[in-house]
């Protein structure tokens, strides 16, 4: 009885925006899952719409071992995997430019210089470190061009 009291005591002080706030938190919430979960559903479907149906297990007439095409599919969406992390390294590499240029717009001519002085030092220092230990990283026949290509890659 005497929680049923306290309980009681504290919702009369609850005030009404409070439990509009709390309800709507809630109602957000559920909206949210809802809408991840008809996400995935219609992900799922799309998938299964560009890799075909599943054939099961096939006997192969030559020998005793069964082929099964899931491998097939496991490929088709190692591929599509391979695209999609293509795309969002693309995609962060625009969004790394954009910042770059961003911020290169705030900086003054000095400063610019001064960023591509020191860059080209470091990259110096690397190129010398990777010379010096070219058993250890395999980079024989690499020479400071070739080097700054690979370099611009990750840019």
């Amino acid at each position: 009885m005497q929680k049923l009291e306290s309980f009681m005591i504290l919702v009369s002080n609850l005030s009404d925006v409070y439990i509009f706030t709390v309800v709507t938190m809630f109602s957000v919430a559920a909206v949210a899952i809802y809408c991840a979960k008809i996400m995935n559903r219609n992900l799922a479907i799309a998938d299964k719409s560009t890799t075909g149906p599943r054939k099961g297990k096939k006997k192969d007439k030559n020998s005793d071992t069964e082929e099964d095409d899931d491998d097939v599919n496991d490929d088709n969406s190692q591929r599509e995997n391979g695209e999609l992390e293509d795309l969002s390294r693309d995609f962060v590499r625009e969004m790394k430019a954009a910042k770059l240029k961003q911020i290169e717009k705030t900086l003054t001519n000095e400063q610019i210089e001064e960023e591509r002085r020191i860059e080209n030092q470091q990259l110096a220092a690397i190129f010398e470190l990777l010379k010096k230990q070219e058993e250890e990283f395999n980079t024989a026949g690499m020479d400071e061009t070739e080097f700054k290509r690979q370099l611009s890659l990750y840019r």
